[in-house]
């Protein structure tokens, strides 16, 4: 956050202390010495603003907003104010208030670097959020923002990664030094799948600025999912040597590949564990961390107890109640019952939206490959992807963005209730919009994989939109599958994660959905083994291919050689062979799972 240079009379003797005590971090005598000059003027517009920024980096976000708007109150011109206004409403996730102020900003500033900082900010936070997507041919949400100043020549809507990856942009044409906005950028670029760019501003990120941790965490991370593990391993080291103490970074880098004593990590991370001062947050990253470590040396119970701990932290986090996630997946899979009452029984689609469908010919051809997250979804991928005309998606949230806020713009309802309401017109509209969004993924391949696991639960939408799509369901062992789950921490949204009688109850909900679905579709969904392809890569992967129309290649045997992107926690795993270390793993913590077993549905018991 910057200070602003231009004072209004220039700056009283406490004044110029209160900044120097500020710019060397003495927080208490800066503290003081600007209440001293507010005391004598109460109005001292730069006083005001600077007493907010030190308020802020205390945490106090309310005392630091009321001296920063004091301050623009006595001198509303003040372009950087508005602009560290900006980001302190951004903190607080008060998106549209930020925004105003970086408009304010720039309209004193035109060429103000930080408020376009700010903006791309502000806009790569509502990328995330549903209700501002912009989905092609639906309507955009109310009062959405065209490029504007960003790029005035489009006049139409942008989508707001769009916007944010041209606010960054401009920070760097103005300010090409700035490495929070090659970092920013860096990020939007990996969010858009493509990992070169990414990597190319994470570097200038961490060259303008060489103690940069979040930019390396962010390379690494790149570097991994493009199985370039060697320099992800290196980076993380260099990290480590810098940040001996950063939990994530020992996440990070316990999990890319099996260690061993050598490697010397457990008796450092054992002494952080001792550290009554860690804080929740750097424990929980650090018992996934040692829980693998202690798993890859043999030490099933000290492993356990690791991840015991860092489940039950993260589960402390967020509120989840398995009833709700019970009641919801029972609720639409009731919906869809009397959605195939209405259009014939067994019949994936009414009439007239297949007809609309039939008379063009889609652009690419989804391959959804589903499942519980850990049940080889990433591997069956990397199989499909080793073949000439298939091009992998990855974990693309366009399905439930199209099923979720897709639905609810052209009806004014949710999913399921709205499932009804929907018109041919109006599925004509899903099917086109997600496409769209599909051939971006393609890179000029006929078959696009989608392998979001928890596309599950739309599974039933999928033959109603896209006739010509695969299904492909992915099972493996009940008890493996829910292990993985445990032993892993993920970055996305998976509340059922964390606790071993949720986790297994989950599973139960998840299986009889499956059944639904697979009673309603029969060989619409090709199913694949887990273990069976361990035992048989050959033969399963024939009948993979064969269900997708797509000829023999051996490259799909050759499938780890292949340098897709991968961005699950299955990254390293499938950049070697096909190995079967993994099945049945779970019976070596087989004491520690009475939970999960007596959570699980009896049928899935002795899977």
């Amino acid at each position: 956050m910057k200070r602003n240079r231009q004072a209004s009379t220039g700056p009283l003797p406490q004044l110029r202390q209160a900044m120097a005590d500020h710019q060397s971090g003495r927080l208490e005598s800066a503290e003081q010495a600007y209440r001293k000059v507010l005391q004598a003027d109460p109005r001292q517009p730069d006083a005001l603003q600077l007493f907010g920024i030190l308020m802020e980096q205390r945490g106090e976000s309310l005392e630091a907003e009321r001296l920063m708007r004091a301050s623009l109150q006595v001198q509303p011109a003040q372009p950087v104010v508005w602009s560290n206004l900006a980001h302190l409403l951004w903190k607080l996730d008060r998106l549209e208030e930020a925004e105003e102020c970086t408009r304010r900003a720039l309209e004193l500033d035109p060429c103000q670097a930080a408020a376009y900082l700010h903006l791309g900010n502000i806009f790569a936070r509502r990328a995330t959020q549903d209700q501002n997507l912009l989905l092609p041919g639906l309507p955009p949400p109310p009062d959405w923002p065209t490029a504007g100043r960003l790029a005035p020549e489009i006049k139409e809507p942008c989508s707001c990664r769009e916007l944010a990856r041209r606010a960054y942009q401009r920070t760097i044409d103005l300010q090409p030094r700035q490495a929070d906005a090659h970092n920013n950028l860096g990020n939007i670029y990996h969010q858009l799948h493509q990992s070169e760019e990414a990597i190319a501003h994470y570097r200038q990120a961490l060259q303008l600025q060489p103690r940069y941790l979040e930019a390396g965490l962010n390379l690494a991370k790149a570097l991994e999912d493009l199985g370039r593990l060697a320099e992800a391993e290196q980076l993380l080291q260099q990290l480590r040597s810098q940040y001996p103490a950063n939990t994530i970074l020992l996440r990070q880098l316990s999990h890319l590949r099996r260690i061993v004593p050598a490697d010397g990590l457990l008796e450092p991370m054992e002494r952080m564990w001792a550290d009554s001062n860690l804080n929740t947050t750097a424990r929980m990253h650090l018992g996934f961390a040692l829980g693998k470590v202690q798993d890859d040396l043999g030490n099933t119970i000290a492993a356990f107890e690791y991840y015991s701990v860092a489940n039950r932290l993260k589960r402390s986090s967020y509120t989840f109640q398995l009833s709700d996630a019970d009641a919801y997946l029972s609720t639409l899979q009731q919906a869809f019952v009397n959605f195939y009452k209405n259009h014939s029984s067994r019949q994936p689609a009414p009439l007239p939206v297949q007809e609309t469908i039939s008379a063009s010919d889609p652009p690419v051809i989804p391959v959804f490959i589903i499942g519980m997250p850990r049940s080889g979804t990433t591997l069956v991928e990397q199989i499909l992807a080793a073949h000439s005309q298939v091009a992998a998606g990855g974990e693309l949230d366009h399905l439930r963005q199209v099923c979720i806020e897709g639905v609810r713009r052209l009806t004014g309802q949710s999913l399921p209730q709205a499932l009804g309401r929907l018109t041919p017109e109006q599925f004509t509209l899903l099917r086109e919009a997600y496409l769209q969004l599909l051939h971006h993924h393609a890179a000029g391949r006929r078959y696009v994989t989608d392998k979001l696991p928890g596309n599950f639960q739309f599974a039933g939408l999928i033959p109603v939109l896209f006739p010509e799509a695969r299904i492909i369901h992915c099972q493996r062992d009940p008890l493996d599958t829910c292990w993985s789950i445990y032993k892993n921490y993920f970055t996305g949204y998976q509340p059922f994660a964390y606790d071993l009688a949720e986790l297994g109850g989950f599973y139960g909900l998840y299986r009889r959905l499956m059944r639904f679905w697979k009673d309603q579709f029969g060989d619409l969904i090709h199913e694949i083994s887990y273990e069976q392809l361990t035992v048989d890569q050959e033969a399963q992967t024939r009948r993979l291919l064969d269900f997708c129309g797509l000829n023999w290649e051996d490259s799909c045997l050759q499938f780890h050689q292949a340098r897709t992107v991968v961005r699950t926690a299955s990254s390293a795993q499938v950049r070697q062979p096909l190995y079967r270390t993994s099945v049945a793993a779970w019976q070596r913590y087989a004491g520690h799972l009475g939970e999960l077993i007596q959570a699980l549905p009896i049928e899935l018991r002795s899977q």
